[in-house]
């Protein structure tokens, strides 16, 4: 972790080592800010010195998907069947209502239990409640946070088998727009960050450059 200044530059850098965990302190010359440590950033308006990750701004969607994700995995071991109630003409003690819950996990909940006949006691009924128009909306809209991340990270998402984009005309040109949008600026990143690092401070002249 670099360790900043109060003008926001960095001043030296701690390193932790996995084994043993020893801490190393590399510092950081004050005139040319060179160091031992090159660490890769993204711009970033307010953090100048650990920069911005790309999953930053896509971590809203990030976790709006991963949260549907666990809806829709519950609403399939409940063999895609909208949630209902046991109602019961006479009060239950607490003992039976546990029963109950648990005759219904064991028997009847699962995707693999779909269709069985579902046998209930003398006095009770089935009381089905139907899906809300907001949990239908939970099991389509992560397809939505699916491209948003895609967006974000300038991944076409039709190469990863997300529908619903039609931005490009085919595979093909989503390809290439995967290559000149994401890949290349990584790696002119990668190669403008290690000629600053190795090279500039011995020839002015020396850069590295991807072979394209």
């Amino acid at each position: 972790a670099p360790e900043i200044d109060r003008f926001g530059n960095a001043i030296s850098y701690k390193i932790t080592w996995p084994q043993g965990g020893s801490q190393e302190t590399v510092a950081v010359d004050r005139l040319t800010f060179f160091s031992k440590v090159l660490q890769i950033r993204d711009f970033s308006p307010t953090l100048k010195t650990s920069g911005l990750s790309p999953l930053a701004p896509a971590s809203l969607s990030i976790d709006s998907y991963n949260e549907s994700s666990k809806f829709a995995a519950s609403y399939l071991r409940n063999s895609c069947v909208p949630s209902g109630a046991l109602v019961s003409q006479s009060p239950l003690s607490e003992e039976q209502v546990t029963a109950l819950k648990e005759k219904l996990r064991q028997h009847y909940q699962g995707s693999g239990k779909a269709g069985l006949p579902f046998v209930m006691g003398a006095g009770l009924t089935w009381q089905a409640m139907s899906v809300l128009p907001q949990n239908k909306s939970a099991l389509t809209d992560r397809y939505e946070d699916s491209r948003n991340v895609c967006r974000v990270l300038k991944v076409p998402a039709v190469l990863l088998g997300i529908q619903g984009d039609s931005t490009y005309n085919n595979v093909e040109s989503a390809k290439e727009a995967l290559i000149l949008d994401a890949c290349v600026p990584l790696m002119n990143l990668l190669a403008s960050s290690l000629t600053n690092w190795l090279l500039k401070h011995e020839d002015e002249n020396l850069y590295l450059a991807p072979d394209y």
